[in-house]
């Protein structure tokens, strides 16, 4: 299926913030391409929560517990390919696996990641931040690995960006992004220069963006490397907003991804 984008969906996620209630918007953006999700997520139960709370020794963090609470119990219809697991029956089963002493303090563990990807994932509170959100980092053991979002619902619209929207595009081009040549923020000045507009949940470490007939995902580790994803409506549209990046960045070229549909 060739991808269209609506003016309903430029409307609500184009802009500074959320128009909304977070979970819904993340919700409703997952089944604009997939109507059936909403019916297919299941809550947490009130049991599961106050376990999850008893286990933690302190208040599941707000953010969490509304994305707990809306599907909870199995929100594999978001998140099957985010490449982490976040049902609530594997956060407590890891809680009950992991001794407090081997928790990052202060830290609250929300999932863990499959295929090497991630060790686990724990939320931090950011005392700095004025709206009391907790950042998402990755952990292993007691120690906190590395930031990887902002906040966890920044990080959930980001991966359900890349996996229902950019991968809607049927041709796709990836690039590599180097240590010492590149920063996030000059790729993200190359690419409203490119005619790109970025979505309300970019954040310091992943840009999401959307262009017409494109979208555009950026992210750069820690470690100062990273990848950079242009799709588009045809190989056309791809390769020219892929070499206007290019030209702008020097970027490392590794690959095209073509749907299926479309071989």
């Amino acid at each position: 299926m060739r991808f269209t984008q609506t003016a309903a969906r430029t409307l609500r996620f184009v802009g500074a913030k959320a128009s909304g209630d977070w979970c819904d918007d993340l919700v409703d953006y997952a089944a604009s391409f997939d109507p059936t999700i909403p019916q297919r997520l299941v809550p947490a139960s009130a049991e599961d929560l106050a376990e999850l709370e008893r286990l933690a020794g302190t208040p599941i963090p707000p953010s969490y517990r509304r994305f707990l609470e809306r599907m909870g119990g199995d929100p594999t219809p978001i998140t099957g390919e985010f490449r982490a697991r976040l049902e609530l029956s594997e956060v407590l089963d890891l809680y009950r696996d992991t001794p407090p002493e081997e928790r990052p303090p202060g830290a609250f563990l929300v999932g863990f990641g499959v295929m090497s990807v991630y060790p686990e994932l724990a939320l931090r509170p950011l005392p700095s931040d004025p709206e009391g959100e907790w950042q998402l980092v990755t952990s292993d053991e007691a120690q906190i690995v590395d930031p990887i979002a902002r906040s966890f619902p920044g990080w959930l619209l980001q991966q359900a960006f890349l996996r229902f929207e950019l991968e809607s595009y049927p041709v796709r081009q990836r690039y590599g992004l180097s240590r010492g040549r590149h920063t996030l923020e000059r790729a993200k000045k190359a690419a409203l220069e490119a005619g790109f507009a970025d979505y309300w949940f970019s954040d310091g470490y992943t840009y999401c963006g959307w262009a017409q007939g494109a979208g555009l995902a950026i992210h750069m580790l820690q470690g100062g490397s990273g990848w950079l994803v242009v799709g588009g409506v045809d190989a056309a549209r791809a390769a020219r907003l892929g070499e206007t990046l290019d030209a702008a960045l020097g970027l490392q070229f590794q690959e095209k991804l073509v749907t299926p549909s479309e071989v």
